[in-house]
């Protein structure tokens, strides 16, 4: 049953039934989201796609009568993912309150104290005159949705009479505050729309712009361009906040739909509500566990999420246990699930150095002796460079952009850029009004879209006006710009910035690449590293100097013929040069704090494989001694190069420099020398994407481990050894099992972090500790309590607890958390973490470890840590017996 679009029943004025309207608004609100998500760099997969319109749609549709219709619930339906959350809302009309909507909330709330704000847009219904039960479409709301909170409450709640202009006043007072407005202003200037307070109701108010003309736009797909243009040009600069807790409900194809209620997203007052008892079956870390018991590994889902967090934080941990228990298998399993390269190596007592994992400099052969682990580096570390994705906020060499032009150049685009260039690159006096015409009024050209700007309403002889500035050589481009604005300044509305440098880039394609939207002009100068400041709105008031435009477009080209050179295409031609710097404007920016300011996040790499280093049995040598610079490399920097030979440490390995042959986890020995290299090549990084896993057993044969390591890694040990009747379990049947493909491939995402990988950086840890400000305050008293026994953890251990709840918690494997008996999900991935962190510390004689032990026990019980709880009963205990403990 085909359905009509918003916008033609808004221009005929067709009315419907609010159900039937509502399947028509979230349709359209669907297709906005994906196209904002395509501009800030997070588009769907078509896993994820799925999934968005099975929760914010398809469940919720009837198609039995003459219209699709939205069935009515009170649900507020939450597509939650790492990079940003999605909350859907309906609205029937309320007392006092005629007109019904629907919603979507983009990103997490922004919390400043008694004031919370999300951008959003909302479609809003009117009632036929004469029949209150047929509705048409009415307005569209675009911005900052805002709402005041009482004081000392976690959630936005009604607090103000009903459309107070006083709270309103308020309420927009503190978003100047937190610097919302001045940020919105900004993104929105290139757009020519400035943010406004709209109509709102109680303790809510939307700032930002009012879409109530549909004659403006001449079809569906450019209203929606627009309406995502509006909602992705603020995405990457308003103030950060901290995130709501997410849930993810995954379900196998057959599970029954659940629902998704805010609890914690939407802050209305009539949005709030206990979530409701989920419908489905065994959610993703209990069928894992089900699927790994059908492989013979008995692994609790608390167990799972555990192994799979650390890793995914640190991309170092040690599996501890009985001898048997599957701790080298669980970790070739977790490989295998995440289609990871692997290298798996049996650690051998007489790796005294690092010379057993990174190879040596042979000086009688002048060739340096190669091990497997040494070249699955190298493998990892090319994998790596080649996925990396040039960052704004890092340099990058024009060999890295270079190789990313060349991946992403559309062959297609350049012909159509290409005909546009032949068509306006003409004599001025051959021009005809429809070549005129077709240069400024279409949303799209053969130059390209003007990116959701508003339609244009000036006639032919206005736009002659200005394609005559624009073309007038003998003035600098700064100034033509400026000029041709001002031109529209009694026609327009709004200032047509877009489509005066979509006009600019046709006539001096040259000088100019078609780049048409400011903030997308911006992303491409920090991408090539050009720092030239630009402000079109300034120019264009007189208070900018418009020669910094002609220096920018001036570095800007030179940057571009260097890149596209590099790249091996014709630099000279524009066509070219045009299309790779719309591939390089698309790169995502730079993440920001929560003043909006660059704080130097790592870079990412999203299309990478993780690689798993696993160290079977790897206290048989002194780790410390051998992984010695594996261990630094963590902490001091994975983009550092390790000197693999005394004076060549400045040297660093080249991308492509290197064949690296054969699988690296089927070779030899670690003292195979087998292609052995050059010595003047001796570096190796640990890539971001290397994930170092080792298996240990503790006895007499094996040596402990020292501070150093065990503060770096995440400790896991395995005691529980299950005998039930039903052991052993059944194979599954095909494939799987229970788990499907489609959440394999969300499980594999989520690992390697948008690209980032394994690492905690500063921005991570301030996020988790706005998120979970208990943590810091817990482990403070803990600290306190080990402080005078000299046991106590310093900044690494806070930041990394600090990381792994606030992962583990984001991870589709976040109902492994969810324990019978503990109603907070956070306290139980606290537990582990602290757990994993301090107890592999805590070892000696009674005398030394009896009073610390009691004060860790007596810390956790208090803190509701079930598990360090009684792992420290249980020291207490050996403590007794035996006067020595030890927790490995």
């Amino acid at each position: 049953m085909k359905m009509a679009d918003l916008l033609t029943l808004w221009k005929n004025n067709q009315d419907l039934d609010r159900f039937e309207l509502v399947a028509v608004a979230r349709r359209f609100l669907l297709d906005v989201v994906e196209r904002v998500l395509e501009r800030v760099g997070q588009p769907l997969s078509p896993a994820d796609r799925t999934e968005l319109y099975r929760i914010a749609y398809e469940r919720w549709l009837d198609e039995s009568g003459a219209m699709p219709r939205f069935r009515p619930h009170g649900d507020t339906d939450k597509f939650l993912r790492p990079a940003y959350h999605l909350t859907f809302k309906a609205q029937p009309a309320m007392a006092g309150r005629t007109h019904p909507f629907d919603r979507v909330l983009l990103n997490p709330w922004a919390d400043g104290g008694r004031l919370s704000w999300q951008l959003g847009m909302q479609v809003e219904f009117a009632p036929l005159r004469g029949d209150a039960d047929r509705w048409i479409p009415a307005v569209i709301l675009a911005g900052v949705h805002a709402w005041a909170a009482e004081p000392d409450t976690p959630q936005p709640r009604g607090g103000f009479p009903w459309g107070n202009p006083s709270a309103h006043k308020a309420i927009l007072a503190r978003l100047g505050q937190f610097d919302v407005v001045r940020r919105l202003e900004e993104a929105w200037r290139p757009l020519g729309i400035p943010p406004e307070p709209q109509a709102a109701m109680d303790n809510h108010l939307i700032l930002g712009t009012r879409l109530d003309d549909p004659d403006r736009w001449q079809g569906a797909a450019e209203l929606a361009d627009h309406c995502s243009a509006l909602l992705a040009a603020p995405w990457p600069v308003l103030p950060r906040p901290p995130e709501v807790r997410p849930t993810h409900h995954l379900q196998s194809p057959a599970a029954a739909p659940t629902s998704h209620r805010a609890s914690d997203g939407e802050g209305a007052p009539e949005e709030n509500g206990k979530e409701e008892p989920s419908r489905e079956g065994p959610r993703l870390a209990h069928r894992l566990a089900q699927y790994l018991a059908t492989r013979g590994l008995e692994y609790d889902p608390e167990q799972i999420v555990a192994v799979y967090t650390a890793c995914k934080t640190k991309g170092f941990v040690i599996l501890a246990g009985l001898s048997g228990t599957g701790k080298t298998r669980l970790a070739r399993e977790l490989a295998a699930l995440l289609s990871a390269r692997e290298c798996f190596q049996a650690v051998r007592p007489d790796w005294r150095d690092a010379t057993s994992v990174l190879g040596y400099y042979n000086p009688f052969t002048g060739r340096y002796q190669e091990t497997p682990i040494l070249r699955f580096l190298w493998e990892a570390e090319a994998e790596w460079d080649e996925g990396r994705l040039p960052s704004p906020g890092r340099p990058v060499s024009d060999a890295q952009l270079s190789q990313y032009v060349r991946r992403n150049l559309d062959p297609q685009q350049v012909d159509a850029l290409r005909a546009g260039l032949v068509r306006w690159g003409r004599d001025l006096s051959t021009w005809t009004d429809e070549d005129v015409r077709e240069l400024w009024e279409p949303y799209r050209n053969a130059m390209g879209d003007v990116g959701g700007a508003p339609r244009l309403s000036s006639g032919i002889a206005t736009l002659w006006e200005a394609t005559r500035v624009l073309a007038d050589h003998r003035r600098g481009l700064g100034e033509r710009v400026r000029d041709a604005v001002r031109v529209f300044a009694a026609t327009e509305k709004y200032r047509p910035f877009s489509r005066v440098l979509r006009a600019l880039a046709a006539i001096e394609p040259e000088r100019v690449p078609p780049i048409f939207q400011e903030y997308l002009l911006r992303r491409l100068l920090r991408v090539l590293g050009v720092a030239r400041p630009i402000s079109l709105g300034t120019i264009v008031e007189g208070r900018g100097d418009p020669a910094n435009l002609d220096a920018c477009w001036e570095a800007l080209t030179e940057r571009l013929r260097n890149v596209v050179a590099a790249a091996g295409l014709p630099a000279d031609d524009p066509a070219i040069r045009g299309t790779a710097a719309s591939a390089l404007a698309k790169l995502a920016t730079p993440r920001t704090d929560g003043m909006g300011a660059s704080n130097g996040a790592p870079a990412t790499a999203p299309g990478v494989r993780p690689y798993f280093l696993i160290l079977d049995e790897m206290n048989l040598a002194r780790v410390e001694y051998y992984l010695a610079d594996l261990l630094s490399a963590m902490e001091t920097g994975r983009d550092l190069p390790i000197a693999l030979s005394p004076g060549l440490a400045e040297e660093t390995r080249e991308p492509g420099d290197w064949d690296i042959p054969g699988r690296a986890g089927e070779m030899g020995p670690a003292d195979a020398t087998v292609g052995a290299r050059p010595a003047e090549k001796t570096a190796v990084r640990l890539a971001p994407n290397v994930y170092i896993i080792g298996t240990v057993n503790i006895d007499e044969t094996t040596f402990a481990f020292s501070p150093k390591v065990l503060d770096r890694a995440f400790t896991v040990a395995f005691r529980e050894v299950r005998l039930d009747p039903g052991y052993p379990p059944a194979p599954p049947n095909t494939g799987y099992g229970v788990v499907t493909e489609e959440e394999l491939d969300l499980l594999r995402r989520d690992f390697i972090r948008g690209g980032r990988c394994a690492g905690v950086d500063k921005e991570l840890v301030r996020e988790a500790a706005r998120r979970y400000p208990w943590i810091v305050r817990a482990l403070a008293e803990l600290n306190e309590r080990l402080y005078d026994h000299d046991l106590h953890f310093g900044y690494r251990v806070v930041d990394e607890v600090l990381a792994f709840v606030h992962l583990g918690l984001e991870s589709p494997l976040r109902d492994g958390f969810e324990v019978p008996d503990s109603s907070d999900p956070a306290r139980v991935a606290f537990d582990w973490a602290v757990s994993m962190k301090l107890l592999p510390r805590l070892h000696g004689q009674r005398h030394r470890l009896e009073e610390p032990l009691q004060a860790v026990r007596r810390w956790a019980e208090g803190h509701g840590c079930r598990r360090m709880a009684v792992e420290a009963e249980r020291l207490l205990r050996k403590l007794t017996t035996e006067g020595f403990a030890t927790y490995l």
